[in-house]
């Protein structure tokens, strides 16, 4: 079987940045063990697989990581988005995708830009004391969504300076934990960490599930609806644009850059 494959970095503020993702087009249908095997293979953070169009063009997205399917992965959503309207041809101004998320879409945002729109992910207060020994300092306030917690710091200083318990870390009942507080500058109106819980423990890049929580969250705290700008302190960082949308939905802006292509052959 032959894979056409991209390499992308999503919600990049330069090229080697963001977060990177796979992006696999097989041109026929692959099992789920197929599937894995190929992730675990390339070892990636996420690998998209991309199906042919439907009859109403849009296509099925499954993302798989080495520990087995995601239930959603935003980044590696937009970096599909990203190979069928900016490197192939043809795609239009928009795709859709069929995932076990519901139907999501990624549409062109002006030059160099893209925007994908996904449901917002709702939070509850939560109490999780081992946080204070996770992160060496109480939050102000603490979350719960489906998959992570997120905690509020008072300020971008202390979200950049964490340097976790992992041990800690990963005896909590999470995915990840989601930090975040407001920007100290006037060109940025939130900052955010993602430290993994999982048992492969990783901190993420550039997470487009985690805004998909903390938009809802600051457009609340901070009054504007539209054109949050917001920065992930990772090593490699990550930019987003964010709204909050009236259907309960939230739309993420930024940019992706192709770092290589190839095709496997299984």
């Amino acid at each position: 079987m032959r894979i056409e494959l991209y390499q992308v970095d999503a919600f990049a503020p330069d090229p080697l940045g963001g977060n990177p993702a796979c992006v696999a087009l097989p041109d026929s249908t692959l099992d789920d063990s197929a599937m894995l095997a190929i992730a675990r293979e390339l070892n990636q953070p996420m690998t998209a697989f991309v199906s042919a169009p439907n009859g109403d063009g849009s296509r099925r997205l499954r993302w798989f990581h080495e520990g087995g399917e995601s239930a959603f992965c935003g980044h590696a959503t937009f970096a599909s988005g990203h190979v069928l309207l900016n490197v192939l041809d043809g795609a239009g101004d928009a795709v859709e995708f069929d995932t076990i998320a519901g139907r999501l879409r990624v549409e062109r945002a002006g030059e160099g830009l893209l925007s994908l729109t996904v449901p917002a992910l709702p939070l509850e207060p939560h109490t999780e004391p081992r946080l204070v020994g996770a992160l060496g300092r109480e939050p102000l306030e603490v979350y719960r969504s489906e998959h992570d917690l997120l905690a509020v710091l008072e300020t971008a200083h202390d979200v950049a300076t964490i340097h976790a318990n992992t041990k800690v870390l990963r005896s909590i009942e999470a995915r990840g934990v989601v930090v975040t507080a407001p920007a100290d500058n006037e060109h940025l109106d939130f900052v955010s960490r993602f430290l993994g819980t999982l048992p492969e423990g990783y901190e993420d890049a550039a997470t487009g599930s985690a805004h998909a929580m903390m938009t809802p969250y600051w457009s609340k705290r901070l009054g504007i609806t539209e054109g949050l700008r917001a920065a992930q302190l990772s090593p490699r960082g990550g930019e987003f644009v964010c709204d909050a949308l009236e259907d309960n939905k939230v739309r993420l802006t930024g940019q992706a850059f192709t770092y290589a292509k190839g095709t496997l052959t299984v």
